[in-house]
């Protein structure tokens, strides 16, 4: 019996791809603007109003354009940009990170620097009223 090792390459997953960076950095790699609260003007097309903002929604980042044009994850942001699949846009992103190289995939450079933000989910706002009687004034107004 030899000693010959079987090596596998991992299968690209949304897994994977976090485990070597962050939600945010892959906005930033291709949106190619730093997601932080407020509205922002859409990087994804002609935009003359700010009328995009990310946020969190099950742990998940999310970038919304209010127009409607566009609504989704660093995955979805992938498939939108390049007009591919889910598995297409896990196998671009992979090679662009180093993760696993394909050389019959264009390799698509950082369009900026990483900041690595950490837009954290929403909590609950708690909102609490102190409840008083009418003034005598405020009765005869």
């Amino acid at each position: 019996m030899s000693n010959l090792i079987l090596q596998f390459e991992p299968e690209i997953t949304k897994e994977l791809i976090l485990q070597h960076t962050s939600e945010e950095n892959l906005m930033e790699h291709y949106l190619g603007i730093t997601p932080k609260k407020g509205l922002f003007k859409s990087p994804l097309r002609t935009d003359d109003s700010a009328t995009c903002s990310f946020h969190r929604k099950n742990g998940n980042l999310i970038f919304k354009d209010f127009r409607g044009d566009f609504y989704g994850n660093f995955i979805d942001v992938v498939m939108y940009k390049y007009s591919c699949d889910y598995y297409k846009a896990l196998q671009i992103i992979a090679n662009d990170l180093g993760i696993k190289k394909n050389d019959k995939i264009f390799k698509n450079k950082k369009l900026i620097n990483y900041s690595d933000t950490k837009l954290e989910e929403k909590k609950a706002t708690i909102i609490q009223v102190e409840i008083q009687d009418f003034t005598k004034a405020e009765l005869l107004w």
